[in-house]
Formats: C-alpha cells, structure tokens, sequence
C-alpha cells in the first residue's frame, strides 16, 4: 500500500510550463489592475485574458500525465477528488472570507457613520445568495448573470467539474473510447462556443464550463500526442522552435484576442505545451531560472488573491477621490471595460502598477508558505490515509462465529 500512495504522489513535473503558468499569472494580474500604465494601450496586454485557456490546457497536460493511468477503481478516485479538492478549495474560503470581511465592514462603516457609497453592503457583486453558490464551487454554472465575489474564482468552480468529468472518463472507458472520448468533448465544445460567442472567448460565468473543456482536453490530447511521438531536439532547434513559438502566442493573442478567432486560443496553446514539454532551448532555460520558478509555485496564490488587494486598492482610491473623478475615469473601451484608474502621470501610474505586482507576489508567498501549502498537504495525507483504511477493510479476515 505504501508503494501505491509514493506513486501517486509524485506527478509529473514539466519545469518550463511551470515557469510558463508563472509568466502567465503574472500578465493576468496586469490585466485585472486596469490602470492607465504604459503597458495598457498594448492589445497583448488587454487581451490577455486568453491566457486563463493556456492555464486550462496546461492543467489537461500535467493531469494527464500525473493521473490517467492511476484511476482504474473507486479508491483512487477518491483520493483524486480530496487532493483536487484540497489545492483549490482552502484557498478560494481564505479569499472569500477576506472578502466577506469587507463586506461586514462596508455595512458597519455605513450604519454607524453614513459614510457614502457607491454601492451597497452584500449587494450585487457580493450578494449573500452567490456567497453560497461560490461556496460550492457551482457559481460559473450560469446561475448568476454576472461575476461575484472573487472574479478570477469562476475559473476553478468550471475546472473542478472538468477534473471529475476527466476522473469518471478514465474509471470507464479504455483505450481507444477514452480518447474519443476526449476528441467528441473537445470538438463539440468548440463548436457550441462559436455559436454562443458575441465578440471573443471572454466567457466566464455563463459558458466557462464549455470554454474549460474544450482547453483542458486539448491539453489531454497533447500529452497522449506526446507520449506517443514526442520531441527530440538540440538546444539550437529547441531554441528557434521556441522562439517562433513565443512571437506565434504574442502575435495571436494581440490581433485575434479580440474578436471570434480567439476560439482557436486552446488549440494554439496546446502547441505551444507540446513544444515547451521538450524543455530544450534557451526560452525553456530561462523559464527554469529561479525567479521565474517562484512566480510558477506562487502562480495559483497569485491568481486567487489579485482581486482582494485590487478591491482593497479601488476602495482606498475611491475614498481619496471622493467621487471628484480626479483618479477614476470612466472609459469609452472597445474591449469592454467600463472603468479604469487613471493618474495624471503615466510613469507614476507606472509605478503603482509595479508596487501592486510587488504586494501580489509577497502575498502571495506568505498565503502560499503558512496557508495554503499546509492544507494541501493535510488533504493529500487525508487521502492517503482514506485509502489505507478503505484497503485494509477490504483484507481483514472474516471471524467466524461459533
């Protein structure tokens, strides 16, 4: 038994598309900041919302190779369902608690001090009937007709109903039904999204499920790809391989991130894990080094907690603005956003931006090391331990009566 649980606790590890979903939670954070910064006219910039596809694909891959040919019963089912469950759920509570902390305090500052507001206490956004849909992780189902509490979280309420859909899949099928399997849902997935999509794939709490689907099984089927014809490369053709792969996401991502070619994002990505997976240029080098490997363990933390300190930072900004419009500024954006922060000095603004990223990382390296790792961990040893006691039930020897 001992054996078993060693094995499946050591995934797999790919070291450049760690350093890549670093990279890539870093660009979301930009994003999410919406302030008015040199960096904010770039289309890649404002278009790289797609990089939650890339975060979707690469989860397909590295859950692939971990676990496909570990669920073959019921147990490890199980402990494939307490250990997903484990490095997501502790820390989407932690940041919902944080947010609900915010909420009681809007609503006392506002009933003891009529302190004006834009909005509300537990209304909209923070409305008491989605703080129970987030709970359960089923508020990008469509219920609601908006994001709420923590925005970015729409993402894993999707991803972990991906995860069982992935579980169950292997539990039943074999061979080559799995990978129809996987073929039918992505394909069927693209095609219902092209026919939702207004503008591009920016489809959160309405059609997410969909748009996870089809990015974590074209990373399944990267994977399969790639155990079957891999990459063998020199550090030369990896490095101009990777290159051209790096010019192909920001090229991509900056023309077509905006209207519906962005649906071709998951297939795109799924190149770019199929080529990085070699981990044989210099691109791949750099993604190994280690600044870029503490932004691929913190990437996680960093994409939960971004909105709490952004919220934490609106709300400071608005009581100095007190509603005078000398730092929020309403927009007229193609994109869809409806307001920005804006300083009178871009390179001050600059500077906001660069001190925000500082605060999400340190953050996010102390909510990582004293919360969230722990609790992965116990979840993982519940597992565990779950299994043993299910398969030592199983071995004990029956007594006899009489």
């Amino acid at each position: 038994m001992t054996d078993k649980v060693n094995e499946m606790s050591k995934p797999e590890r790919y070291i450049a598309l760690d350093g890549l979903r670093g990279v890539c939670a870093l660009l979301v954070c930009i994003l999410h900041a919406r302030l008015l910064t040199h960096l904010y006219p770039l289309d890649f910039i404002r278009n790289a919302y797609l990089f939650v596809d890339f975060f979707f694909v690469l989860s397909g891959f590295v859950i692939c190779a971990s676990y496909s040919h570990k669920l073959n019963n019921f147990n490890q089912l199980s402990v494939f369902f307490i250990k997903r469950l484990g490095r997501i759920w502790p820390l989407h509570l932690l940041v919902l608690l944080g947010f609900l902390s915010l909420e009681f305090a809007k609503w006392y500052v506002a009933s003891q001090y009529a302190v004006d507001s834009q909005t509300s206490a537990f209304s909209g956004r923070f409305s008491l009937d989605a703080l129970f849909t987030n709970v359960f992780l089923i508020h990008a189902l469509g219920i609601h007709d908006s994001l709420t509490w923590n925005n970015p979280s729409w993402s894993i309420s999707v991803e972990f109903i991906t995860y069982m859909a992935f579980a169950v899949i292997c539990l039943l099928l074999f061979s080559f039904r799995r990978i129809l399997a996987y073929v039918a849902i992505t394909i069927a997935s693209l095609v219902i999204l092209f026919n939702v999509m207004q503008t591009n794939l920016d489809l959160t709490y309405d059609y997410g499920l969909l748009r996870c689907f089809a990015g974590f099984f074209v990373g399944v089927l990267v994977y399969r790809l790639k155990a079957v014809i891999g990459l063998n490369l020199s550090f030369i053709q990896g490095s101009v391989l990777e290159l051209i792969a790096v010019a192909s996401v920001i090229y991509f991502v900056a023309e077509f991130g905006a209207n519906q070619w962005s649906l071709l994002a998951p297939v795109l990505f799924g190149l770019i894990v199929f080529c990085f997976a070699a981990e044989a240029g210099v691109v791949s080098k750099w993604l190994s080094g280690k600044w870029v490997q503490l932004l691929a363990v913190l990437s996680f933390t960093m994409y939960m907690i971004h909105s709490f300190i952004l919220t934490l930072l609106w709300r400071v900004i608005y009581l100095i603005d007190q509603g005078q419009g000398q730092y929020i500024k309403s927009v007229d954006d193609a994109h869809g956003y409806n307001q920005i922060v804006q300083f009178s000095n871009l390179y001050f603004a600059d500077l906001i931006l660069v001190c925000y990223l500082l605060l999400v990382v340190a953050s996010s390296y102390l909510v990582y090391r004293f919360f969230e790792n722990p609790w992965r961990k116990r979840f993982a040893q519940f597992a565990h331990q779950y299994v043993a006691q299910s398969e030592s039930i199983k071995t004990a020897p029956v007594k006899s009566e009489g």
